[in-house]
């Protein structure tokens, strides 16, 4: 609990000194955030001013940190006596470095590197937390965005080696024998990934492996 006393002076001012008690109970629990900040977003208005000297007790901060909105609870207490207790909150800002979108995009277009800058955002306004790059690209997008949005987590998949409806090189080992005949992938698939093809002129789907862009290897 954070204690702001005023030693047995009164105070002019009563609800400024609440909400300076509770603005230093914030401080006290951002200690060591970086780049986090905090405006006055609403108290309780009703107060009667005491006539006598007094000490004003703030709680202390529970619950996830940091977040959008934290209210402070501060007690009024006059010799010996609680005299008051009022609610103080604060909308919280945490400006850091996130990869934004440059422009539009649609759910399912390809992204590459060129498409992403980098570009201070507001933690405190968003529903999840940025995302991590992985790899150099290209990357295909799980939604769509607008120009400015911060990347999400989950937002990028890496593209498909093979795309569905893609003409395909099908090989096929045996033994010392190997085969090779052309046919249409029927999904989508990555690199050394399991992949449904229809060999040309069957109508039976044969799952495989893809090997590179253009190449499955079917293995009995």
């Amino acid at each position: 609990m954070f204690l702001l006393g005023m030693g047995g002076m009164e105070q002019s001012d009563p609800v400024q000194a609440i909400r300076d008690c509770a603005a230093r109970a914030v401080a006290e629990r951002a200690k060591g955030d970086s780049g986090l900040s905090w405006e006055l977003a609403g108290s309780e208005a009703t107060l009667i001013a005491p006539t006598t000297a007094y000490e004003l007790k703030a709680s202390a901060i529970h619950g996830p940190w940091p977040r959008r909105k934290v209210g402070v609870t501060v007690e009024l207490w006059s010799e010996a006596q609680k005299i008051g207790q009022y609610m103080v909150w604060f909308n919280l800002h945490q400006s850091a470095k996130a990869n934004v979108y440059r422009g539009a995009k649609k759910r399912g277009d390809v992204l590459l590197p060129a498409d992403l800058s980098e570009a201070d955002v507001d933690l405190m306004a968003l529903r999840s937390k940025p995302g991590r790059i992985a790899g150099i690209g290209p990357w295909r997008l799980r939604r769509a965005v607008a120009a400015g949005q911060p990347v999400m987590q989950g937002d990028l998949d890496e593209p498909p080696t093979i795309s569905s409806g893609q003409r395909v090189d099908i090989h096929v080992e045996h033994g010392a024998v190997s085969l090779v005949s052309a046919g249409t992938a029927l999904e989508d698939g990555v690199a050394q990934g399991p992949i449904r093809v229809l060999p040309a002129g069957s109508r039976t789907p044969v799952r495989g492996r893809v090997v590179s862009g253009t190449e499955v290897r079917v293995e009995p």
